[in-house]
C-alpha cells in the first residue's frame, strides 16, 4: 500500500469528523481487494493505532473488537475481489 494513502487516511482520521464517519473502513476494504493480502490486514490498523495514540486509548476489550473488526474488513475485501474475479465458480 502506498505510504501516501496511509498518511492521508491517518490525517483524515485525526481531524474532527462525525461519529462513525472515518475512512478507515473503506481503506480496509480497498487494501484487501487491491493490496497484498499478507499485509492488507495491517493497513487499517496503522492509522487506527496512530489515532488512538493521539486521541487516547479506551477499554481494552472494546479496542480488541474494533481492531479485529477492521482487520477482518480487509479479509472481506479480498474475498469480495476473489468472488468478483471468478463469477462462474461462485454461481456453481
Amino acid at each position: 500500500m502506498s505510504k501516501l494513502l496511509l498518511a492521508l487516511v491517518t490525517a483524515l482520521h485525526l481531524i474532527p469528523h462525525p461519529f462513525g464517519v472515518s475512512p478507515i473502513g473503506a481503506t480496509a476494504l480497498y487494501a484487501g481487494a487491491y493490496g497484498n493480502l499478507r499485509i492488507a490486514w495491517l493497513v487499517p490498523l496503522i492509522p487506527l493505532f496512530i489515532g488512538d495514540v493521539f486521541g487516547g486509548f479506551y477499554d481494552l476489550t472494546v479496542m480488541a473488537f474494533v481492531y479485529i473488526g477492521f482487520a477482518l474488513s480487509a479479509l472481506f475485501g479480498a474475498h469480495a475481489m476473489i468472488e468478483r474475479q471468478q463469477p462462474a465458480a461462485a454461481a456453481a
